[in-house]
């Protein structure tokens, strides 16, 4: 375990010299999935994903995110998983309907209702939809298993090293990160969630002092740590929990907590060690990614269905705060989206430091060429996401008022740009300059400068003007078309289904998302 000690925060990937660049694939469902796998091919196309130190994600970009980083089956090699692009005079209705077998943005056609009632009948109401998600999504890539959930750690020396301290677990218990020659390298992956609450005590008046967690390949946890009082909405009772403060090693979460204060590992292991009963439940990387798209807990843990509370579909774990000097006893926590709570993964990258960072808005927002630079932006005028890091776009019961990190002057450049792009028919993006705010909730101190170019999933005309004219005439008819609300799929409610996309819609995305990053080489070029 790795504490947070005089509120300095400490990452225990420091050891392994990652670069400090880092990319953020937003959520979104199967939108930002598919617009991931597009991004992804194009850094990969570009040669660029080996200078990249950070993979951060949040919900439907964690779909895109963990099988790139751990897939074991599947796919042949990262060309058959990252799949082809074509230049979009090339794309006809015919080949966007065809989905290649091991094409990582395939599973994005998965039905995920027909999954998830499929799994009714297996499974505990907590974990129905990281079952959904783990069979949709991450099955395909040999990541999720319906006869064994496998932990996950970082190679095949920090499984030896846990083995070696827990001789009752065997290697074959383990999937690590994907690794093959000629492959490319992968950036250090962080999983984005957030800390909702104690389970028996939900649900909770707004604004939740929800906080982020991370689920890594050598850790899992949050690095700040917090005092967070928790307002039951039925009692109007206010419960005090301490939260965060470090890290464990993802195959003990969800363990009870320890008896005795941990004391240094020795050995190439830097943290420190303590005896826990881990249990027999299993926590998987497929359960991260799915905990992390869980976006219901925020906002249906106070209904019911047939006096069955929707409380009880929240993932839950047992969770203590890691601490070095007192012990804390562990309590049923509920765990949502981290999208609930921030949905670019962007300050996980700045509590690590890390200074050039690509963030890649997926959203279902269109930029509002019209904005009024004289009143306060809106959702109706940007991803609402964006909003909060430049303290914007707070209310009462907002989940999202601890998060700004930079000042409110700087929104207007953003902006500018985006409309520029826009306007003429270009990748929508802006490179940007900041120092950071001060912001205690989070960790962050104010005097960090970062680079960050964003990437925002809108219209181009440049693009759209090379397609044929068959795929333009389905564009043009809108929602009665093959691509409604193109490129901003809803997040529900496409091709019919729940959650799923169609072979057209998911094709025709892929290839503008992957397009935006390979036309614009030297956009990225600040990452190596």
């Amino acid at each position: 375990m790795w504490p947070t000690v005089n509120n300095q925060l400490s990452f225990p990937e420091s050891e392994l010299n990652i670069p400090k660049t880092g990319i953020c694939l937003s959520g979104g469902g199967t939108r930002a999935m598919v617009c991931g796998v597009g991004q992804l091919k194009g850094l990969y196309d570009l040669g660029i994903i080996d200078s990249v130190g950070y993979l951060s994600c949040v919900s439907g970009g964690s779909w895109a995110s963990v099988p790139f980083t751990y897939y074991r089956s599947g796919a042949k090699n990262d060309e058959e998983l990252l799949g082809t692009t074509m230049a979009p005079s090339d794309l006809t209705l015919t080949n966007l309907n065809k989905l290649e077998p091991g094409f990582l943005a395939t599973a994005a056609h998965a039905s995920f209702l027909d999954t998830a009632i499929h799994e009714i009948k297996n499974t505990n109401w907590d974990r129905l939809w990281l079952d959904a998600v783990g069979k949709c999504y991450m099955q395909p890539f040999g990541i999720y298993s319906n006869d064994k959930l496998y932990y996950y750690s970082y190679d095949d020396a920090t499984v030896k090293d846990i083995i070696a301290r827990n001789p009752n677990l065997k290697k074959d218990d383990f999937i690590t990160v994907h690794s093959a020659p000629g492959d490319a390298h992968r950036p250090y992956l962080i999983v984005n969630s957030s800390i909702t609450g104690p389970y028996f005590d939900a649900p909770f008046n707004n604004p939740e002092p929800l906080a982020v967690f991370n689920y890594t390949p050598l850790y899992v946890g949050s690095a700040q740590a917090l005092a967070a009082d928790y307002t039951s909405e039925k009692t109007n009772t206010v419960h005090s929990h301490n939260i965060g403060g470090g890290f464990i090693e993802p195959f003990a979460f969800g363990g009870l907590s320890p008896a005795e204060l941990p004391a240094p590992c020795g050995g190439p292991n830097k943290g420190l060690c303590v005896q826990l009963d881990i249990g027999t439940d299993t926590f998987s990387i497929a359960d991260a990614s799915g905990t992390s798209s869980s976006a219901f807990v925020a906002d249906l843990t106070s209904f019911g269905i047939d006096g069955v509370s929707l409380k009880s579909l929240a993932p839950r774990v047992n969770y203590w705060p890691v601490s070095a000097d007192s012990l804390t006893p562990s309590l049923d926590f509920m765990f949502g989206d981290g999208g609930n709570l921030e949905n670019f993964g962007l300050i996980s990258l700045l509590q690590r430091d890390v200074d050039r960072i690509v963030v890649f808005v997926n959203t279902s927002t269109a930029i509002n060429t019209k904005f009024n630079f004289n009143k306060e932006p809106t959702a109706k005028d940007i991803d609402a996401d964006i909003l909060p890091l430049f303290g914007y776009g707070y209310s009462k019961t907002s989940d999202m008022n601890n998060n700004q990190v930079f000042s409110q002057t700087d929104f207007d450049t953003l902006m500018h740009q985006f409309i520029d792009c826009k306007n003429n028919g270009t990748t929508v993006m802006a490179k940007t300059k900041y120092v950071t705010t001060e912001n205690d909730w989070w960790g962050i101190p104010a005097k960090d400068s970062v680079d960050i170019l964003w990437v925002y999933n809108e219209e181009v005309k440049e693009w759209r003007d090379s397609l044929e004219w068959e795929i333009k005439v389905e564009l043009d008819l809108g929602i009665l078309g093959d691509f409604p609300y193109f490129p901003h799929y809803a997040l529900v409610g496409e091709d019919g289904a729940l959650v799923r996309l169609s072979p057209r819609e998911i094709n025709l995305l892929y290839q503008l998302s992957a397009w935006n990053v390979k036309t614009n080489p030297e956009a990225f070029e600040f990452l190596k």
